[in-house]
């Protein structure tokens, strides 16, 4: 009888645990929303069309109907009122933004922005990384880094959110071709992906945690003008791999083929000199924890691009597997007493 009963309160629990599990919904896209001006012979375009593009913004993301959406490249409050103001009809009723430190001529921060229809924490703590790729970008206009807030995904339960952006890297080329990405800035990134890892670790709170990036890196390592089948990114590694000095975060899109910039087929993307860039994925969701698990990674807005990145949906389930442990584990503890 008494097992019986035990077969019943377990069977019980995993229905109370499958009744709470629910899908969140998480859009990271890099807006590209650049409005300082740089002669052309002296750097990249700015970006362009961004009016038009953020006139759009409001009906695009009605199509995918997500919880939280992260925006990398929104650099002036202008912008950041903008978006928030054109969202909130949609039932996006939270956001966040916080930069560590600024640019010294742009004074344009991290550019990164939470908006969400979930309760976000708005104690909100920030990052800027110590090491920076382009000196022209990270040292005088922008300082770019991380965010941290958490997701209220259930009463009272609540789950870490991060975005981050880290630095791009210039380029090597061979007759008009890009063939690998420059050390020295390349080493900057893994600088920044390493402080990206302390900050995580320090700042973690919750069970369960997602990350929203803009890494500027693909997953595999870029040399002799095309992608390794082999050899990956020293950045992708620090964040993904089990070992003590990484993050240990699983790729939502681990096993996708797409590229989230893409420099054939994107307008935005083949603008000026970019068009002599490699494609690749370099824009990411991530998480951690035992209770999300991801149910589909997509990419978004590639008919009509609203910026010289994809959007990237990702749906997760959280499933409270961990309380129902805790649950099943608690009669022998209390027997023990």
């Amino acid at each position: 009888m008494r097992l019986r009963g035990l077969a019943f309160a377990i069977v019980s629990l995993l229905h109370v645990s499958s009744a709470n599990a629910r899908e969140l919904k998480i859009l990271n896209l890099n807006m590209w929303a650049v409005e300082l001006w740089v002669p052309e012979f002296i750097a990249k375009s700015p970006s362009v069309d961004l009016e038009e593009r953020l006139k759009r913004l409001p009906d695009e993301v009605a199509k995918l109907q997500p919880d939280v959406i992260v925006f990398e490249e929104v650099w002036s409050e202008k912008r950041i009122d903008q978006i928030v103001k054109t969202l909130k009809p949609q039932g996006f009723d939270y956001h966040v933004a916080k930069s560590a430190s600024y640019g010294w001529l742009m004074g344009a921060g991290n550019g990164l922005l939470v908006v969400s229809k979930l309760k976000l924490d708005p104690d909100v703590q920030a990052m800027a990384f110590s090491a920076s790729t382009r000196w022209s970008e990270s040292r005088f206009v922008c300082r770019k880094g991380a965010i941290k807030t958490r997701i209220e995904i259930a009463a009272h339960t609540w789950v870490d959110l991060y975005a981050s952006h880290l630095g791009a890297s210039g380029l090597t080329y061979s007759n008009n071709r890009a063939t690998s990405f420059t050390k020295i800035e390349t080493d900057a990134q893994i600088e920044q992906a390493k402080e990206l890892v302390s900050f995580i670790k320090l700042t973690r709170t919750s069970t369960d945690m997602i990350l929203a990036a803009d890494l500027n890196t693909h997953p595999f390592v870029f040399e002799d003008a095309r992608y390794s089948q082999t050899k990956v990114s020293e950045v992708y590694r620090l964040l993904t791999c089990g070992s003590q000095e990484c993050a240990g975060l699983k790729d939502s899109g681990r096993n996708a083929t797409f590229f989230t910039y893409d420099t054939l087929h994107n307008a935005y993307a083949n603008h000026a000199d970019f068009a002599n860039e490699p494609e690749g994925r370099i824009d990411y969701v991530f998480t951690l924890g035992e209770n999300l698990t991801v149910a589909q990674t997509s990419l978004a807005f590639t008919e009509t691009p609203l910026s010289d990145h994809y959007g990237v949906s990702t749906s997760l389930i959280y499933d409270p597997k961990v309380e129902l442990r805790q649950a099943l584990r608690a009669p022998a503890n209390q027997s023990a007493r």
